[in-house]
């Protein structure tokens, strides 16, 4: 943020924005970018815009979700651990088309200035793409259709729907067939250190309330989202995990009867939302909604309350940081299991 920019005129283009995602993003991305000694005065701005009566009930409605959510940031857990990354909302259909050979593409690059280890890319796919050297680690998971990759110099292996590919650097590949894939390109100097392998494997195979270490480490688990598939990638030497999880049911409220969503200590996430099966589901963010649609990628930094509910949503999700199951919490910071 552009800490001049500080003043009225701002303070009330935020409170006036009309479309949800775009106020969400924006109030999330400023609020989270304040410096220290500023929200004095950006309370002073917002209480300045006058009455409800003066202003209209849905900009005071707006500006009193913008005080919970600077609340929210100054009752921060000191077991947070922010980094650079920011909080964003992407449709992956407003990103330019690009077209070649083998199909389109929209490529997604603004992920590495909101401070995220990876770009996005949406690729529609109608015949052949690889690399006889991959540059970078990349991550495919083929949203639908019915494609076939070779790796190496091994035989090629048949993707359907809800596969994925993890392609580590330095590794020849080609992908040929028809169908919408959704890829992850990480950056290589985020992944230094690191030794990932490639990893070829279909959510749907992940044996039900059971985990596998072969031919890849898998589990399936009942987590507060809902019932989720996992793809253990961080055993595979990437440094995160992917999960394809069924969210918005409030499947599990037996088991977190008090979880009204959650967030985390060590965990960042990035969602993209593959499908919408039914309903018009709605994700919260710190007490902010917006509607999903698919093919959003939506970026949860740590620290950042989130929810879906009001639909039935398969969310492709990627996890990198904690992965670890104790560290879902409530908005009071217990963990969501505490029935107190």
């Amino acid at each position: 943020m552009d800490h001049t920019t500080l003043d009225e005129a701002r303070v009330r283009q935020l409170v006036s924005e009309s479309d949800p995602a775009r106020r969400v993003e924006a109030i999330m991305q400023f609020v989270m970018d304040l410096r220290v000694g500023e929200a004095k005065r950006f309370r002073e701005l917002l209480r300045s815009l006058g009455s409800e009566g003066h202003v209209g009930a849905e900009v005071a409605a707006n500006r009193r979700q913008i005080l919970d959510v600077l609340q929210h940031e100054e009752d921060m857990h000191p077991d947070v651990e922010r980094g650079s990354e920011q909080f964003a909302i992407i449709n992956m259909n407003d990103a330019p088309e690009d077209r070649d050979t083998w199909g389109t593409s929209r490529h997604v690059d603004r992920t590495q200035e909101l401070g995220w280890s990876f770009d996005a890319e949406l690729i529609e796919l109608d015949g052949e793409f690889g690399a006889a050297y991959s540059d970078q680690p990349h991550i495919y998971f083929l949203v639908d259709g019915e494609v076939d990759i070779t790796i190496g110099d091994k035989p090629s292996v048949p993707m359907t729907r809800n596969a994925q590919a993890a392609i580590p650097a330095g590794t020849s590949f080609k992908v040929s067939g028809h169908g919408k894939v959704f890829a992850l390109h990480m950056h290589a100097e985020k992944m230094r250190g690191l030794q990932p392998e490639v990893v070829v494997g279909n959510f749907d195979d992940v044996p039900v309330g059971a985990s596998q270490e072969a031919p890849y480490h898998a589990e399936t688990a009942q987590c507060p989202c809902g019932p989720s598939r996992r793809i253990q990638l961080i055993k595979h030497g990437w440094g995160l995990s992917t999960h394809l999880t069924t969210m918005g049911l409030h499947v599990n409220e037996t088991t977190y009867p008090l979880a009204k969503g959650h967030e985390h200590f060590t965990t960042l996430e990035a969602y993209y939302i593959a499908r919408i099966h039914e309903g018009k589901p709605i994700m919260t963010i710190d007490g902010m909604s917006f509607p999903l649609s698919e093919e959003q990628l939506i970026l949860v930094p740590r620290g950042v309350m989130h929810d879906i509910e009001g639909g039935k949503v398969d969310v492709r999700i990627l996890v990198i940081g904690g992965h670890d199951d104790e560290d879902f919490r409530r908005e009071d910071w217990r963990h969501v299991r505490d029935k107190k």
